[in-house]
């Protein structure tokens, strides 16, 4: 079972592999715009799996009252 686990890991071949055909696929100038959409992605589905949302980070105007 332990040499399957080990298996399963990515080397640096692969990853270097995966990152050339994402840099071909999409071109350098994407690549950022690619990076900060799937930043924001996480962090939503970070907040979504704790249960916040990003209406609980304002403060509400009738609170205050």
């Amino acid at each position: 079972m332990l040499s399957l686990i080990a298996f399963a890991r990515p080397g640096i071949g692969e990853i270097l592999l995966v990152a050339l055909v994402i840099l071909v696929i999409f071109g350098a100038q994407r690549l950022p715009e690619i990076g900060r959409a799937a930043g924001k992605a996480i962090r939503n589905f970070q907040r979504a799996f704790r249960g916040q949302s990003s209406e609980d980070k304002t403060p509400d105007s009738s609170d205050t009252n």
